[in-house]
Protein backbone atom coordinates (compact mmCIF):
# COMPACT_ATOMS: atom_id res chain seq x y z
CA UNK A 1 0.00 0.00 0.00
CA UNK A 2 1.12 3.66 -0.76
CA UNK A 3 -0.01 6.53 0.67
CA UNK A 4 0.41 10.32 -0.25
CA UNK A 5 0.31 13.72 0.96
CA UNK A 6 -0.85 16.39 -1.00
CA UNK A 7 -1.29 20.37 0.32
CA UNK A 8 -2.68 22.85 -2.25
CA UNK A 9 -1.50 26.08 -1.65
CA UNK A 10 -3.65 29.09 -2.52
CA UNK A 11 -3.98 33.16 -1.66
CA UNK A 12 -7.77 33.33 -1.70
CA UNK A 13 -8.80 33.78 1.80
CA UNK A 14 -12.81 32.27 0.13
CA UNK A 15 -10.96 28.78 -0.35
CA UNK A 16 -7.97 27.88 2.35
CA UNK A 17 -5.68 25.80 1.37
CA UNK A 18 -6.45 22.33 0.73
CA UNK A 19 -4.74 19.00 2.53
CA UNK A 20 -5.70 15.72 0.31
CA UNK A 21 -4.45 12.55 1.75
CA UNK A 22 -4.25 9.49 -0.91
CA UNK A 23 -4.25 5.91 -0.09
CA UNK A 24 -3.52 3.45 -2.86
CA UNK A 25 -3.33 -0.66 -3.02
CA UNK A 26 -2.95 -2.79 -6.18
CA UNK A 27 -6.57 -2.76 -6.71
CA UNK A 28 -8.32 0.76 -5.63
CA UNK A 29 -6.97 4.59 -5.07
CA UNK A 30 -8.53 6.83 -2.87
CA UNK A 31 -8.39 10.49 -2.48
CA UNK A 32 -9.42 12.38 0.64
CA UNK A 33 -9.64 16.29 0.90
CA UNK A 34 -9.50 17.37 4.77
CA UNK A 35 -11.36 19.42 6.32
CA UNK A 36 -9.07 22.58 8.29
CA UNK A 37 -10.72 20.74 11.88
CA UNK A 38 -8.82 17.21 9.72
CA UNK A 39 -12.15 16.05 9.22
CA UNK A 40 -13.08 14.02 5.87
CA UNK A 41 -14.62 16.65 3.66
CA UNK A 42 -14.79 14.79 0.38
CA UNK A 43 -13.58 11.56 -1.10
CA UNK A 44 -12.80 10.13 -4.66
CA UNK A 45 -12.38 6.53 -5.86
CA UNK A 46 -10.98 4.88 -8.91
CA UNK A 47 -10.72 1.09 -8.95
CA UNK A 48 -7.57 0.06 -11.22
CA UNK A 49 -7.66 -0.43 -14.35
CA UNK A 50 -10.61 2.03 -14.70
CA UNK A 51 -10.55 5.49 -16.16
CA UNK A 52 -13.14 7.40 -14.42
CA UNK A 53 -13.27 8.69 -10.75
CA UNK A 54 -16.26 8.10 -8.33
CA UNK A 55 -16.99 11.24 -5.86
CA UNK A 56 -18.13 8.51 -3.35
CA UNK A 57 -20.27 9.32 0.03
CA UNK A 58 -18.42 10.80 3.02
CA UNK A 59 -19.99 7.78 4.86
CA UNK A 60 -18.56 5.21 2.92
CA UNK A 61 -15.27 6.47 2.56
CA UNK A 62 -14.73 7.25 6.02
CA UNK A 63 -13.68 3.85 7.85
CA UNK A 64 -10.82 3.91 5.42
CA UNK A 65 -10.13 7.68 5.87
CA UNK A 66 -10.26 6.93 9.50
CA UNK A 67 -7.80 4.23 9.58
CA UNK A 68 -5.53 5.82 7.67
CA UNK A 69 -5.47 9.12 9.36
CA UNK A 70 -4.85 7.28 12.62
CA UNK A 71 -1.62 5.75 10.42
CA UNK A 72 -0.42 9.21 9.37
CA UNK A 73 -0.90 10.84 13.03
CA UNK A 74 1.24 7.85 14.49
CA UNK A 75 3.88 8.45 11.46
CA UNK A 76 3.97 12.29 12.38
CA UNK A 77 4.20 11.56 16.01
CA UNK A 78 7.29 9.06 15.08
CA UNK A 79 8.79 12.42 13.48
CA UNK A 80 8.44 14.92 16.03
CA UNK A 81 9.73 11.96 18.85
CA UNK A 82 12.61 12.02 16.76
CA UNK A 83 13.88 15.61 17.34
CA UNK A 84 14.09 15.52 21.15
Amino acid sequence: MGRGLFLSGTKDPKNPDAVILERQTVSEMYFFLVSPDGSLQKAAYLQQGNTSWLPIATSLAKPVFEKDRSDWHDWVMKLGAGGK
